[in-house]
């Protein structure tokens, strides 16, 4: 099922991930590689189903947003002491 929640469900999540300059400009990935990789799977409805080149794709996009989230995390931890880690 996850490949049906690519070709449209998370199609424009996606395509808005891949455009954003903190994305495009990443030190980790070739962000300009994984756009264009992401516009040709979109490009005609979906009809390009190469799965493999998608599943990159969506690989870069959760290590993305799982990086923003750890930064945000690790911000809010160095200015808020009543987080904890542990019980």
């Amino acid at each position: 099922p996850w490949f049906d929640w690519l070709k449209d469900p998370l199609k424009e999540y996606i395509l808005d991930t891949v455009s954003s300059t903190e994305f495009l400009h990443s030190h980790i990935w070739r962000g300009d590689k994984i756009k264009l990789l992401a516009e040709n799977f979109y490009s005609n409805g979906t009809q390009n189903k190469d799965k493999g080149r998608i599943a990159r794709v969506w690989r870069c996009v959760q290590a993305f947003h799982l990086m923003r989230l750890f930064k945000d995390f690790r911000y809010y931890a160095c200015t808020h002491k009543e987080i904890r880690l542990t019980q």
